[in-house]
């Protein structure tokens, strides 16, 4: 699953690329991850009438960031949130592994300060294969339009959901989406199966996974399908 062994000595982190604290109460736009990742334009997964577009709108119209547990819709506001935690934060295409974690400071930042962070901080990280739809093996990332993101100069106290750094920065902010995640979930789940072949001696069962491997648009379509299962359950 890595092109490289993992440091024994050094602490490994699960880092949510889509973050628990998607909701920033401290920030300009406190549901900027939201609109982010929750994307309806060139969607394949999502659609204006998404059951789960209207649970975000009614985060946004209850300002459910600075909500207390003394209002009426408290509870309603909580499983909404639980929801999206559980069912896409926890997914596991949202998951990286990084040596020694990622810094704090970025933890619940929008994508384009968490991508240069990455491969700032954790540039061997990113080349493994778990990780690699992150790097610029991936057609979508060339390496001048990541040397571009990390030439920015940040300042101090910067609040990245009211950009105003670079049109990269926006660029990147709305790549990292439902629909990636979804084609990034099918990428891992073949590896892990060729994994599991690799392992296997026995003739009659190294086929046993053929037929997924041989169709990865089947792959990707299950995984669409189960992603879009779970924008239309009902909170």
């Amino acid at each position: 699953m890595t092109r490289r062994d993992i440091d024994e000595d050094v602490s490994v982190d699960i880092e949510h690329v889509f973050p628990s604290g998607f909701l920033r109460s401290d920030s300009t736009n406190p549901y900027a991850w939201l609109s982010d990742f929750f994307a309806v334009d060139g969607s394949e997964i999502l659609g204006t009438d998404s059951t789960i577009i209207d649970q975000i709108d009614t985060l946004q119209d209850c300002d459910a960031a600075s909500i207390s547990e003394d209002d009426e819709i408290y509870d309603r506001i909580q499983r909404i949130t639980s929801h999206i935690e559980s069912d896409f934060v926890r997914d596991l295409g949202n998951m990286i592994i990084l040596e020694g974690g990622v810094n704090r400071s970025i933890q619940n930042s929008r994508f384009a300060m968490k991508l240069r962070a990455y491969h700032e901080k954790h540039p061997e990280d990113i080349e493994n294969a778990v990780n690699e739809f992150f790097s610029t093996e991936n057609p979508e990332l060339t390496q001048p339009t990541i040397d571009n993101l990390l030439d920015l100069d940040i300042p101090s106290g910067y609040d990245d959901t009211d950009p105003t750094l670079d049109d990269i920065e926006d660029e990147f902010n709305g790549w990292w989406n439902l629909d990636r995640m979804a084609s990034r979930k099918a990428e891992i789940v073949s590896l892990i199966l060729m994994s599991l072949t690799y392992d296997i001696d026995d003739p009659e069962y190294q086929d046993e996974f053929k037929e997924v491997l041989d169709h990865p648009e089947t792959l990707e379509e299950m995984v669409v399908d189960d992603l879009r299962k779970r924008t239309e359950q009902v909170m």
